[in-house]
């Protein structure tokens, strides 16, 4: 009896580690190596003030080289119904961002059958001005870690960020593992 005690335990030990190693990579926060910044505008005085009380590291700011990203801004209250007709009726699609003060960011992703913008802002800004919407160019900004760091070590620095007026959405810059 001992002995078949003896092998239950073992394999049941065997099973767990196994199922540990498997399941480690997602429990563990991935490392990151920056923040892009989507700004509605180039002014980092505020956001650079954040990054130098709460980065434990130090980092560098540089303008994204990134495609043209655009977004507009809709009253909260007509976001959804406004999604839907800009998609049914001008195959525009957007997707919330950020939400304050009563309004709502929302980035283009899939504009008239294009994925990538192929198309430049005044084309997009013809069809917005029958819902009077204005087609907006984010500005990008990269901002480097001078080591990399945890993204659990930085969480409150990425919260502090998103809630800057002027920054839309922050997007970790995740280290393949």
């Amino acid at each position: 009896m001992n002995k078949k005690y003896l092998i239950i335990i073992v394999m049941l030990a065997i099973v767990a580690v196994y199922v540990r190693g498997m399941l480690f990579p997602y429990c563990v926060k991935p490392f990151v190596g920056g923040y892009i910044l989507a700004m509605s505008d180039e002014s980092l005085s505020k956001v650079k003030v954040i990054l130098k009380k709460k980065l434990p590291t130090s980092f560098t700011a540089r303008v994204s080289p990134n495609s043209p990203m655009y977004y507009t801004v809709i009253p909260s209250s007509d976001f959804n119904s406004l999604k839907e007709t800009l998609w049914d009726n001008e195959s525009i699609e957007i997707t919330a961002a950020k939400q304050e003060n009563g309004a709502t960011y929302a980035f283009f992703h899939s504009c008239f059958g294009k994925i990538d913008p192929d198309y430049n802002i005044a084309e997009l800004q013809e069809p917005l001005n029958k819902y009077s919407l204005e087609a907006k160019e984010v500005n990008r900004i990269y901002v480097q870690f001078k080591d990399n760091m945890r993204l659990s070590e930085i969480e409150e620095t990425l919260h502090l960020l998103e809630n800057e007026s002027n920054v839309i959405r922050v997007f970790p810059d995740v280290l393949d593992r």
